[in-house]
């Protein structure tokens, strides 16, 4: 007690966990100070950090589980919480993945960008696609068929569905496997 600190908390610090635990929303959302504690005590937390443990993930997927949550990290822990709002971020961080990609970024994703929903109608499997953000392209496969996802569409017979996502014509390395 009394020793000034910088804080990184795992649960919102850590970028080699998944998106599942820490996305860019939650990351935007941190709060270096905890809530409940007293002005003095505040004034010894002199900033965060966030951890990559390369343990955790491959080298080669480090720039994807770094980028761009690290955008969020930076603006928090420069602007603290008075001057927040998470849609105009969002807006800005579009603007930086041109930037990343002239830097040969390997960025990853914000948040898990869909949800595969399943109904039958009259014996007939059909797949959409709630999708979590609309700057990204989704591809997907199944059998022989490859198409870019637009629409809900009839699985025929059971097979793997395999969705793949770009953005700015560029693709990233997440992949979404699902049996159907």
């Amino acid at each position: 007690a009394g020793h000034p600190a910088i804080v990184s908390p795992t649960s919102h610090a850590y970028f080699d966990y998944g998106l599942n635990d820490i996305d860019l929303e939650k990351v935007y959302h941190f709060n270096p100070v905890p809530e409940g504690l007293s002005d003095t005590a505040a004034e010894l937390i002199w900033g965060g950090e966030c951890n990559m443990w390369s343990e955790r993930a491959p080298q080669e997927l480090v720039d994807s589980k770094v980028f761009p949550r690290i955008l969020a990290m930076v603006e928090v822990l420069w602007t603290g919480n008075q001057q927040k709002d998470f849609n105009e971020f969002k807006q800005r961080v579009n603007h930086h993945y041109k930037v990343l990609d002239k830097m040969n970024v390997s960025y990853g994703l914000e948040t898990i960008p869909v949800q595969i929903k399943t109904t039958n109608k009259e014996g007939n499997l059909f797949v959409q696609l709630l999708e979590a953000d609309s700057n990204l392209t989704t591809l997907c496969k199944i059998g022989e068929a490859a198409f870019r996802y637009k629409k809900p569409f009839e699985v025929k017979k059971s097979d793997t569905l395999y969705i793949q996502f770009e953005r700015n014509g560029k693709k990233l390395d997440y992949q979404l496997a699902q049996v159907l």
